[in-house]
């Protein structure tokens, strides 16, 4: 790790971790429950609970864009909403006392110069005794995190002053060269759904990240904490809870064997000839990168970039929209690729770019697969 400050360093040791890009893991686990035989709806709130003899039997929700309103029937509903669990469960039980702490974190994401090798870097205490990682990640660098404790959750948080100031600063301490705000490329900003523990006050570093279940007297099953490397068990704990308080009948569990759709894909065999900064988008999409080249070679025009300086075409623009439920800019640009993440003034400029290859597919005038 040539770009390390030398002054100071004592040691160190090496470990191996696992990486994932979360807006690619969270599309492929939807269609591969679609893949399943669920029902996957976006953009479709719900906005109440339906009650039957003092029982919740169902749920409202309301299409956004025709505004055309829903009722289901369920035997069991399960409150699996993160941030927001306890915002519904007050829709069940107006005297429910809360079940979540808030902690907000940050992360930076710089140019690759400020580690230029494969290998990721984790201070375990800092001198005020966080933990900071720096991460190569889709050719930048990733520098986190932070632990603040916030009083309400938000769909769209915003990082503060302190909290960038606290990472340039903590990453100067560390790196050769000291990043500055004029290096950051872009910023994201998650919140954690943390379990407080009843009747004891901590900071929001010192809460656990296990996830919790609980079952109200209305029957509403809620999930809540957790994090992305327990998924699975999550689900397992929360199906298993919904069928010992339910008449869901049981079935053996497939979910240790289960393979995420397009998990048969090789990236040896995908065609990397649009990788210009160092990874290739196409390999995320498994088996239909397949599909997705044949495209671009019938349809040239398909490898134009979304923003200039990264590697994402617009052939993953119509994939989002046809087979991944994307229905504005922001969901391709946020949510179904990493370009808000990796180059914000580029996402910027690319907004209209988007927002007319949109209004093409909508008129059926983008190139049929």
């Amino acid at each position: 790790i040539p770009t390390l400050r030398k002054s100071s360093l004592r040691g160190g040791v090496l470990y191996w971790d696992g990486q994932f890009d979360d807006s690619r893991l969270a599309i492929t686990l939807a269609r591969t429950a679609v893949d399943r035989g669920a029902v996957v709806l976006n953009y479709t709130p719900v906005h109440s609970l339906t009650v039957s003899q003092s029982r919740i039997d169902g749920v409202e929700f309301v299409d956004s864009e025709s505004g055309q309103a829903f009722r289901v029937r369920a035997r069991k509903v399960i409150n699996a909403t993160g941030i927001f669990v306890d915002e519904v469960r007050k829709w069940s039980d107006r005297s429910a006392m809360p079940l979540l702490a808030y902690s907000q974190g940050i992360h930076l994401v710089l140019p690759k110069r400020f580690l230029t090798q494969q290998t990721a870097v984790i201070v375990p205490k800092t001198r005020d005794g966080r933990v900071i990682f720096v991460i190569p990640w889709h050719d930048r660098v990733v520098i986190g995190t932070t632990d603040t404790p916030i009083s309400t959750p938000s769909y769209e948080p915003e990082p503060q002053e302190q909290e960038i100031d606290f990472l340039l600063e903590t990453a100067a301490d560390y790196l050769q060269e000291a990043p500055t705000r004029k290096d950051i490329l872009g910023i994201y900003v998650g919140i954690r759904p943390l379990v407080q523990r009843k009747g004891k006050s901590t900071s929001t570093a010192q809460l656990s990240r296990d996830h919790t279940i609980e079952n109200d007297l209305s029957g509403l099953l809620t999930i809540t904490g957790g994090k992305w490397t327990t998924y699975r068990k999550m689900g397992e704990d929360v199906i298993d809870a919904a069928i010992k308080t339910s008449d869901i009948k049981a079935l053996p569990s497939c979910t240790s064997k289960l393979k995420l759709f397009g998990a048969d894909a090789s990236p040896s065999k995908i065609d990397s000839t649009h990788d210009s900064q160092g990874f290739c988008p196409l390999r995320y999409y498994g088996t239909e990168a397949k599909q997705m080249e044949q495209l671009l070679r019938q349809y040239p025009e398909l490898a134009e970039p979304i923003v200039d300086s990264l590697p994402y075409r617009k052939i993953e623009v119509l994939w989002g929209l046809r087979y991944e439920m994307a229905r504005t800019a922001d969901d391709i640009l946020q949510r179904r690729t990493r370009c808000a993440c990796l180059d914000r003034q580029g996402t910027e400029k690319a907004r209209e770019k988007i927002a007319r290859w949109i209004e093409e597919e909508k008129q059926g005038l983008l190139p049929k697969n």
